[in-house]
């Protein structure tokens, strides 16, 4: 009778080791909500690149020239830390957050990202280390862009590419159709990083013996595709930085 009470003790213990083993290995943080993640910092991940249809851009006195006027509003000159608003990201859930801004938010001040509103719902898509947050209205579409990004071609250097709404015609109007993009962020153990990317797309053209030069320019949350840099034209100059807003868990 003892040694089955002691084997049934010993089969007990190992149930409970078991089933506490399965209960630590399935729950993460984010398993708890509301998980709460705060801003820190933007970081500013590397020097200004500057590209042509004959390639990388190397010599530090044309670089200088050609980025002089862009340093102070635009680009940074040199990799380090940013100051970043007070801004939250609550979990509620496993698909949804809430996005509360900040008065002078590093995350709606930046981009297309001008449209969140100041304590806002999203839906989250996952697709492999990446999250998407998608606002539930245009799921899973987000935040306009310029029509002059799209025309100009620049969001061919977006890795992330923009979901395309048709729009209904108004007040007898033609059908028309606006560019959206989701929020993209990934996790990197207790923190969520938003990839930024500052991009200025120079081009010259000449047509019939004129010279036709324009500019565009956007900083937005999303990542740099090099795979593209082979589509750039003679008289094109694409100069790119990169940067990440860096949210930490509380």
């Amino acid at each position: 009778m003892r040694i089955m009470k002691n084997i049934l003790t010993l089969l007990l213990s190992a149930t409970a080791c078991l089933v506490s083993c399965k209960k630590n290995n399935s729950e993460t943080p984010d398993d708890v909500y509301p998980s709460v993640f705060s801003a820190r910092h933007r970081k500013i991940t590397s020097y200004v690149k500057v590209y042509t249809k004959s390639g990388e851009l190397t010599d530090q006195k044309i670089l200088s020239k050609y980025l002089e006027k862009d340093y102070e509003d635009f680009f940074r000159e040199s990799p380090g830390l940013m100051k970043a608003e007070p801004d939250t990201i609550i979990y509620l859930s496993a698909d949804s957050l809430k996005i509360v801004l900040d008065g002078h938010s590093s995350l709606s001040n930046i981009g297309p990202s001008n449209t969140i509103k100041p304590s806002q719902i999203f839906k989250i898509r996952k697709d492999g280390d990446y999250l998407f947050y998608s606002d539930s209205k245009y799921l899973p579409l987000l935040s306009s862009v310029a029509d002059s990004v799209i025309n100009k071609g620049v969001e061919r250097f977006f890795k992330h590419k923009p979901f395309k709404l048709e729009q209904p015609p108004i007040f007898g109007m033609p059908y028309g159709s606006v560019y959206y993009y989701p929020y993209v962020a990934f996790k990197s153990g207790d923190e969520l990083k938003f990839p930024f990317i500052s991009l200025k797309l120079s081009q010259s053209r000449t047509v019939s013996g004129f010279i036709s030069k324009s500019e565009v320019g956007i900083t937005i949350n999303n990542e740099f595709n090099e795979s593209m840099l082979g589509t750039l034209q003679v008289g094109d100059t694409l100069a790119v930085q990169t940067s990440e807003l860096i949210f930490e868990r509380k």
